[in-house]
């Protein structure tokens, strides 16, 4: 109990009330044990999982590599050892009739197969048809070229605050603006919300008003300036070029909802549904969220969430084995010992535990999903301690054994593999988003290594972490991205 610290420092009390010095073996054993042991333990199961994804890579990739040339060697023509570009859109269409492989539009397939054509010779070599894979993995999206207001109103130009305003979104300081209103913002509903929680706040009657008209007019002054930002937004780089922006177009539905809420409260309809109160205070609550979205760390966590979930899907159904497993061998080991009989013998030997202290009772192997909820509890490792000493009373010093095994399995092997599949993912999806990144490039669509697309504008191209494509991929293929 004292590695998981769930006893610390209860355990250590007896020996410290009586020798001083004897805290130095604890400290010595939490900081080698805890912060040291179990962080080394977390880095190897880490280090085990990323190492048998690349193995499980690389067998894949022999495989793909293995089918790739026998799809070469059915298509290609004897005498050339090419393959027409007419073949590979035949393949696309073929590809587009299977629901298990994303669609292919046309545009995607011109930039694929000029992609392919490195020597921009109308035909696909053997190696070249061998990154066909590689090349599907990326995916390619056009950049929409925003249209500023000045651009369609240019006699607005020759007002000099037009410009002024014009300029005042790309000024450094202009995001820093942003970022005090919503902390201020934020300030204003905790002040707002002591009202609420403490009946009443000592500065109610601030400026000769009551509180709540004040709260009305700060909330509505928010508001309006939360707006006149989107509007600046979307005059500054057109509406294309401000919703391309995930962070904007968060900004512009809680920004909405916020003036819908605040139109409420203004009604001169009475609105007395708590719901609606609930749903203007919850709308306040998404404006300092806005603070988060604002840091790439935090942006990322809706798509690192959907990234992990086959993984943590997979994971929890062997960990839901794992605990039936010891649910079924708890069922026989500990079956019908915790009882409410008082005639049994097994509620004798529980009467002076921490266990029945607790009222722990409903924690038992008694069936199966009992078992289950204690397992989960032990998975916790909150008071597990009680729950152990609990069985070793009405069976055996054994049952410690029990417990330790399924903690080591559980906790130590399955959650640290959580820990993993989060890092590594989070790690992947950092990389990805970052536009300085190998992963990711600028390019003009009109030419692709050197070969003729017949398209027009500038193109983003990422790469799949879920494919078996190498990271510098893009790099090594787009010989001129644009910076």
């Amino acid at each position: 109990s004292t590695w998981t610290t769930n006893t610390y420092p209860d355990v250590m009390m007896p020996m410290y009330s009586v020798h001083r010095l004897a805290a130095l073996f604890f400290i010595s054993y939490i900081t080698l044990g805890v912060f040291f042991c179990m962080k080394l333990l977390i880095a190897i199961v880490y280090k085990t999982y990323v190492d048998t994804h690349e193995q499980e890579d690389a067998r894949r990739l022999q495989v793909r590599n293995w089918h790739l040339a026998q799809a070469f060697d059915l298509l290609s023509d004897a005498a050339t050892d090419t393959v027409q570009l007419s073949q590979l859109f035949e393949i696309f269409a073929r590809l587009n009739q299977q629901t298990e492989i994303p669609h292919i539009s046309n545009q995607q397939a011109r930039l694929v197969a000029a992609a392919l054509d490195h020597n921009a010779d109308g035909v696909i070599s053997r190696s070249e048809f061998m990154q066909l894979c590689a090349v599907l993995s990326l995916r390619f999206q056009k950049v929409a070229t925003p249209i500023p207001l000045l651009t369609r109103c240019r006699c607005l130009a020759s007002f000099w605050p037009v410009r002024w305003l014009y300029r005042l979104p790309t000024h450094p300081r202009f995001e820093c603006v942003i970022d005090l209103v919503l902390l201020a913002n934020g300030v204003f509903s905790v002040l707002e919300s002591l009202g609420p929680l403490t009946g009443g706040l000592p500065f109610a009657k601030v400026f000769d008003h009551d509180f709540e008209g004040v709260a009305r007019v700060l909330d509505t002054v928010f508001t309006v300036l939360y707006f006149c930002e989107m509007l600046l937004r979307i005059c500054v780089w057109g509406r294309s070029g401000y919703w391309q922006s995930m962070q904007n177009r968060f900004d512009c539905v809680v920004t909405f909802l916020s003036g819908v809420a605040t139109a409420i409260v203004y009604s001169p309809f009475p609105y007395d549904d708590p719901r609606i109160i609930r749903f203007v205070l919850g709308m306040r609550v998404f404006r300092i969220l806005r603070l988060l979205v604002r840091y790439k760390i935090f942006g990322v966590v809706p798509f690192l969430l959907v990234k992990i979930l086959p993984d943590i899907v997979h994971l929890s159904q062997v960990l839901f084995l794992l605990m039936l497993l010891f649910a079924s061998a708890g069922l026989m080991l500990f079956g019908g010992r915790v009882t409410w009989d008082h005639s049994s013998p097994y509620f004798k030997a529980l009467a002076h535990t921490e266990y029945n202290k607790s009222g722990y009772h409903p924690n038992n192997f008694n069936d199966i999903p009992s078992g289950l909820v204690t397992l989960f509890e032990v998975l916790v490792l909150n008071n597990w301690y009680v729950l152990v000493d609990g069985f070793v009373a009405v069976s055996s010093e054994w049952a410690r054994l029990y417990f330790l095994l399924f903690y080591c399995l559980g906790v130590i092997l399955c959650l640290n593999l959580v820990v993993a599949i989060i890092i590594n993912a989070a790690v992947a999806e950092l990389q990805e988003d970052d536009p300085r990144s190998s992963s990711c490039r600028f390019f003009d669509g009109s030419e692709v290594t050197g070969t003729q697309t017949g398209l027009d504008g500038d193109y983003r191209v990422t790469l799949d972490r879920r494919s078996l494509t190498q990271t510098d991929f893009i790099e090594r293929l787009f010989r001129d991205p644009i910076q």
